[in-house]
């Protein structure tokens, strides 16, 4: 929280403003979206996903399917660390990050490794466009027409500097 008064003059009363920044942790888990679109929460330890310490709960997107957080400010970063469960055999596919909705623009892409034997927690890095300002910011699962994929969406870290930096 900020405010400042100044001393007013010529027979003007004093002026005050008032201005507030919320800051939120670089990273934030999937389950704590504002928005989504048809996806849902799954639970997942060990048994499911070799490497998994503890028990976790993220969010299974489907093919055109996408989750978004909103007052998301890109400033000064550079690409996006997501930490995702990716399920055995599945088809090619992508990840999308868009601003201000589902069809806004696109400030990042990736494509997502497929064809894996076993399921596998991975990190995926997306360099973004740096938008500045605070929008909604949306993750779409896309894949070519007539083909389905899945992923699990665990959480979104927020990388400054440049990509061989990070």
């Amino acid at each position: 929280n900020a405010t400042y008064t100044d001393r007013g003059g010529n027979g003007m009363p004093p002026l005050t403003t008032h201005r507030q920044l919320i800051l939120r942790y670089p990273r934030l888990f999937a389950t704590e979206l504002d928005f989504q679109s048809h996806s849902r929460r799954v639970k997942a330890d060990s048994t499911t996903f070799p490497g998994l310490d503890e028990e976790i709960e993220f969010v299974q997107l489907e093919s055109g399917n996408y989750i978004g957080f909103e007052n998301i400010d890109l400033t000064g970063i550079s690409q996006l660390k997501i930490e995702a469960l990716l399920f055995a055999n599945q088809n090619e596919g992508w990840l999308e990050v868009r601003t201000d909705g589902p069809n806004g623009p696109v400030v990042g892409k990736k494509e997502l490794p497929h064809a894996l034997k076993d399921n596998q927690q991975r990190e995926v890095l997306i360099p973004v466009k740096n938008t500045g300002g605070l929008q909604s910011l949306v993750f779409i699962l896309k894949s070519p027409a007539g083909v389905s994929r899945s992923l699990g969406f665990y959480s979104v870290e927020f990388l400054t500097g440049s990509p061989d930096e990070t």
